[in-house]
């Protein structure tokens, strides 16, 4: 096995399918422990947007989609990529997850 160029970084820390193993484990680990004790979700949508996503609900939303963006941003900064542009995508990205 010959060693890695200088500069470049360890498999397992540079490879997306590893950072999905990460984050997955992570997320469990947080279930495990109680640190994650419940998702939010979205209410039934009825007669207006708003008994949908009432104050409540966009509050762990907000929190929701704040902790996975430090997530991804996190692991495509250790990559190497531009955390920036990933940032920039994942929130509208988001919010049409949401909603859909």
């Amino acid at each position: 096995m010959t060693d890695p160029p200088p500069g470049s970084r360890h498999p397992l820390l540079a490879l997306e399918d590893w950072w999905a193993v990460w984050l997955g484990a992570l997320l469990i680990a947080g279930v495990v422990t109680d640190l994650v004790t419940g998702v939010p979700g979205v209410g039934r949508w009825t007669a207006s947007l708003g008994d949908a996503f009432g104050a409540a609900r966009v509050g762990g939303l907000t929190a929701l989609g704040g902790g996975l963006l430090l997530l991804t941003t996190l692991a495509v900064w250790m990559m190497g990529g531009a955390a920036a542009r990933q940032a920039a995508g994942f929130i509208p990205l988001f919010m049409l997850a949401v909603v859909a």
